[in-house]
């Protein structure tokens, strides 16, 4: 007498538990996951890899061991949006996948074999506005708030998530009319100084009042929260619809835009890595604590 054998697939990819509860399920292993390496540290990096498993999970409608190759194949080919957009998606459900490989959750991952879109080329990935540009941006703005913003993205070059997080007791005043930000935890968890011109720390101040504390934000909403990128990227299209330029562009235009400036003027090249803080140069942060910053040769 013969037995059938039922074959499921629910857990056709199952791992050996080795460092996680063989009672763990998709949910508890995608907060191991966000808790973990960098993630850790970076409200913003787990926020958006939080929406990409979100959306990920409802459109493959399976739980992570039941997942094949050809599942992500279909997924893959469903997703809109500029190719790097499409690349970071394919990178946070990559990276989901082989954390739960290292912890015994699946066996194997099944994503190293998804394709991603090409790089794009320099002329693509760096937008810059012209310093003409920029002016009609400042002449646009209506508000003390809408001129410290745009001077501030540009004048320091710093990331707009960045800007927002200042608080008064990290701008200090210059001998040169300008200040120092002092930017904590950027990208790639390292702490530096990015300096503003004059114009910029005037902008500035004309948003503190004279009771205002030093631990308050910069850029604060009534209940003394810290405006959110949402609203400052609304903020930063309205100025530009003003001025008369394409709403296409970004506050990261203005960092780009930043960069290009000061090297088309002959600016120390160490001095600008100091001040981007890119992570990719951190054998330049010691330039940080330099008397000279790439902002100086800014005039908003």
């Amino acid at each position: 007498m013969t037995h059938a054998i039922t074959v499921t697939t629910q857990h056709v990819n199952a791992g050996d538990y080795a460092l996680c509860q063989a009672t763990t399920n998709d949910d508890r292993l995608v907060a191991m996951w966000l808790a973990s390496g960098k993630r850790a540290n970076s409200p913003l990096t787990q926020a958006s890899y939080l929406r990409t498993w979100r959306s990920f999970s409802a459109c493959v409608g399976l739980p992570l061991q039941a997942i094949t190759l050809e599942d992500l194949q279909v997924w893959r080919s469903q997703l809109t949006g500029k190719d790097t957009t499409q690349k970071t998606a394919i990178a946070i459900v990559r990276s989901l996948f082989s954390f739960a490989v290292k912890v015994g959750y699946l066996r194997m991952s099944p994503a190293v074999m998804i394709e991603t879109p090409p790089a794009p080329t320099k002329a693509h990935t760096r937008r810059v506005l012209t310093q003409g540009n920029i002016e009609r941006m400042v002449d646009a703005c209506e508000t003390d708030r809408e001129s410290a913003l745009i001077r501030c993205l540009y004048s320091s070059g710093a990331r707009i998530s960045e800007v927002l997080a200042l608080r008064w007791q990290d701008v200090t005043p210059r001998d040169n009319g300008g200040a120092v930000l002092y930017i904590a935890d950027g990208k790639g968890h390292k702490d530096r100084e990015a300096g503003v011109s004059a114009a910029t720390y005037a902008a500035l101040l004309r948003l503190r009042d004279e009771d205002t504390a030093d631990e308050a934000f910069v850029f604060a909403t009534r209940n003394g929260l810290p405006v959110d990128r949402q609203s400052a990227h609304k903020t930063i299209k309205r100025v530009l619809r003003r001025a008369g330029l394409p709403d296409n562009a970004s506050a990261h235009w203005l960092r780009h835009s930043h960069a290009t400036h000061v090297l088309s003027r002959g600016g120390n090249v160490a001095d600008l890595q100091a001040q981007l803080g890119h992570a990719s140069l951190a054998t330049t942060s010691t330039y940080a604590h330099a008397e000279a910053f790439s902002a100086d040769r800014l005039a908003i």
